[in-house]
């Protein structure tokens, strides 16, 4: 039993070594917030994937969005809205981080939900240097980022 336990435990080791050092997965924790006239939002990144599209590397950026200090009820939010940067590497697009698609464009709050599960596709792909690279968070000029129903 002891000797299948070690075995169990050595392929488990292994395969997160594997995984570390190949570049698919990267720790990490970066923390920003902005705050408006209405909300404050908070971006936490906790994970950064590498990414290809079209022939060209980037990166996912994984973390959660949470909304504070809301001044009215805001039945809806745009979440096209934040955009991150680290370094000057910048998102193209945030995505809501869900088995099924969910527009971002009009993400609805439910009763006293304030945090979402997200995710930005980066203009390029982020290093083991951009870690320790400073998160920005930005409102996109000209865009509403609270909605009402």
């Amino acid at each position: 039993m002891e000797v299948i336990l070690r075995e169990i435990l050595f392929k488990a080791t292994f395969a997160c070594l594997f995984l570390a050092m190949s570049g698919c997965i990267e720790e990490t924790h970066l923390k920003a917030q902005i705050s408006s006239n209405d909300v404050g939002v908070i971006v936490d990144v906790v994970n950064v994937k590498p990414f290809s599209e079209n022939g060209t590397e980037k990166s996912l950026v994984y973390g959660s969005l949470a909304f504070e200090d809301l001044k009215h009820i805001a039945a809806r939010v745009n979440l096209t809205c934040i955009a991150i940067s680290i370094g000057d590497i910048k998102s193209e697009n945030i995505y809501v981080d869900s088995v099924a698609y969910i527009l971002p464009e009009s993400y609805k709050l439910n009763g006293d939900q304030k945090k979402v599960s997200v995710y930005w596709k980066m203009n390029k792909q982020l290093n083991a240097g951009s870690a320790g690279k400073e998160l920005k968070v930005f409102i996109r000029e000209g865009c509403n980022l609270l909605m009402k129903a």
